[in-house]
């Protein structure tokens, strides 16, 4: 599954902690006072209208605030009825006022309450999902590649997430802003999860200038491009990379990549990446043979096509058919013919992710400008110290005069002492353990022996000498306790 802690690949490269590079989830915007009282205000403005409900419940979201109704009646003896979720939007002018509400629309039907309906409200101090509050929720942790990707929340606030190497391609239609949100999700969560040497990421859009971003991460096999020309010659060059794999292929007869890499694994060879290639609104521009045959052979051999067109119609339909889902952007959505649109909320809905039959309304989440330049800071240090570490000279028996003693070596195994669990089988010097004991604290914000024996693997012997050398780094405070709280500082470790 997608790890919340480091995670080394067979390399030697280590992806970052969550905690390293997301920051924390910020409290919600508004208390359950304030929502009681917007709860009384529409309970007494609908009742005032002839249209009285009364407030059930509430859901509080960082994106918007749910207040469950239960209708009450209206009309005079002999004619009374219920009232309708049509009542309360012919009057969703007035609420929304009373309310203070930037935006405001109905649900029709509410999960755990039948007969019950839903007011949606958004209100100055709300703020968009951020990818964070989706990636830590159970749905996102349980999903077991780590290709997977998280479009969004449904109507009843469950995470859709589905593995792009499953679906073979993405469509994303729509030319909105929303859709450059949806790729830095896409293009964070896969760096977060992913190391350089298993995924490989090839950007082209219309608009460069929104993946600037990006443009220092390993993972890229080059800068963005910005012209459909561009973008051509870069199709033309990975169908010449899908005919090498593809020979490679046949002469180890291997079926698809991890069959592959499997085989290149028990014979010491170098396993080849995942490629992604996302191509930006320029999909239309590009159609021809290299388009055709990366759709058609591209996921056998591990290349796979984020595409984003903003008419479907215009694509051949061997391509169009390729791609395994769809993700219809809100101003798409309204001009395509038989979605279900009718009762949706589609002033808090950004998109619909087509699946085969089924098409799940969605909330998209946003990657913050600090944290994707937090992950692409990370594995531009990873690769530099990693590159350090290549052009070292050997070291020196003796210490050189002016300069600090080297690290004391990893605490060995004692005789006796209980072998640790295989994560840690080859990985027993401090070299390789520290990287991860300080992701462990970060994550944590706190560290013991515990942890590092349980998580890690290692005695309580080896535990302490770990934590004596985080000291030393400035990463723990001062010991005062078994239990040592991190320090997080100005400057991250290693710049």
């Amino acid at each position: 599954m997608p790890q919340l802690l480091a995670r080394m690949d067979d390399s030697g490269w280590m992806t970052p902690a969550m905690a390293e590079v997301l920051g924390p989830l910020p409290p919600l915007p508004y208390d359950d006072d304030f929502v009681n009282a917007q709860a009384k205000t529409l309970e007494k403005v609908l009742g005032e209208i002839k249209a009285p409900v009364r407030v059930i419940g509430h859901v509080r979201l960082p994106s918007h605030t749910l207040l469950v109704v239960q209708p009450g009646h209206t009309g005079r003896l002999g004619n009374r009825r219920q009232v309708t979720p049509e009542d309360v939007k012919a009057a969703l002018s007035q609420v929304g006022v009373a309310l203070e509400a930037e935006v405001i629309d109905v649900i029709v039907n509410v999960e755990g309450a039948p007969g019950a309906f839903g007011v949606l409200v958004r209100n100055a101090k709300h703020r968009p999902l951020v990818l964070r509050s989706l990636l830590m929720q159970p749905g996102f942790q349980q999903a077991a590649p780590r290709t997977s990707l998280v479009f969004g929340l449904d109507l009843i606030q469950s995470v859709v997430v589905d593995d792009l190497v499953a679906l073979a391609h993405l469509l994303v239609l729509g030319g909105s802003a929303a859709r450059v949100h949806f790729l830095h999700t896409s293009l964070a969560t896969l760096m977060l999860f992913n190391t350089p040497a298993e995924l490989r990421l090839t950007l082209a859009s219309k608009e460069p200038q929104h993946f600037r971003a990006f443009a220092s991460a390993l993972h890229l096999t080059g800068p963005a491009l910005g012209s459909a020309e561009d973008a051509r010659k870069m199709l033309e060059e990975t169908d010449a990379e899908l005919e090498q794999r593809e020979g490679l292929f046949e002469q180890k007869r291997a079926a698809d990549l991890d069959a592959y890499n499997s085989q290149a694994d028990n014979s010491d060879e170098t396993p080849l990446p995942r490629r992604v290639v996302l191509l930006d609104c320029l999909l239309d521009g590009v159609s021809g043979e290299p388009l055709a045959r990366l759709v058609k052979q591209g996921p056998r051999v591990g290349i796979h096509l984020i595409g984003v067109t903003e008419n479907a119609d215009l694509l051949p339909a061997e391509v169009r058919d390729s791609f395994g889902a769809q993700l219809v952007l809100r101003g798409a959505a309204a001009e395509l013919k038989g979605l279900p649109l009718q009762g949706l909320p589609m002033r808090f809905v950004d998109a619909l992710y087509l699946k085969g039959e089924d098409a799940t309304p969605l909330e998209l989440c946003v990657a913050p400008a600090e944290e994707v330049a937090a992950i692409v800071a990370y594995w531009v240090r990873a690769g530099q110290q990693r590159e350090a570490q290549r052009s070292a000279p050997p070291a020196e028996a003796a210490t050189s005069p002016g300069l600090p003693p080297s690290p004391e070596p990893f605490i060995a195994m004692e005789v006796g002492e209980a072998q640790p669990p295989p994560l840690m089988e080859a990985a027993q010097t401090m070299e390789t353990i520290l990287p991860r004991a300080r992701a462990l604290a970060a994550y944590l914000g706190w560290l013991s022996a515990g942890p590092l024996c349980e998580v890690l693997g290692l005695t309580e012997k080896q535990a302490a000498s770990v934590m004596d050398q985080l000291r030393a780094e400035g990463l723990l405070e001062p010991k005062v306790a078994p239990t040592l709280r991190y320090r997080r500082l100005d400057t991250p470790p290693g710049e």
